[in-house]
């Protein structure tokens, strides 16, 4: 659990400090990483914290590899596109993240993976890939 004092102190941190405190904050404090990740998503497109997420895009995780491809929306690089790619047969939650990533880059080669989520077991899955 984060207190409100550390959230508020988190919160005003630029990407230099944020990259600084999730270095130093325990693995098992999944709740302040997220935080952390979602607060680095405004600076997302910076190399140095685009690297940073891309290694969270492989953690053991489920929720810190979603909350990572969330944080990366904006980010079209070629690095981001291909973790992307890589993670389209991951859990339900990272999924789901890869295929907005995916259509709000519009890249066309995600159309045939769109296709095959559009008969998926998952209900959720299936609508992802029919609003993208």
């Amino acid at each position: 659990m984060i207190s409100q004092k550390e959230f508020d102190r988190i919160i005003q941190m630029d990407a230099r400090h944020l990259l600084r405190e999730i270095k130093k904050t325990d693995q098992a404090n999944l709740n302040k990483q997220i935080l952390i990740i979602n607060m680095l998503a405004k600076f997302s497109k910076g190399k140095t914290v685009q690297k940073n997420l891309l290694k969270f895009t492989d953690s053991q995780e489920t929720i810190l590899r979603a909350t990572a491809f969330d944080a990366l929306l904006v980010n079209g690089h070629k690095e981001v596109i291909n973790a992307a790619f890589r993670h389209l047969n991951d859990e339900i939650d990272v999924v789901i993240r890869c295929i907005e990533l995916l259509g709000y880059h519009e890249k066309k080669k995600v159309i045939p993976y769109l296709i095959k989520f559009l008969d998926d077991d998952e209900p959720v899955i299936r609508f992802y890939a029919a609003i993208i």
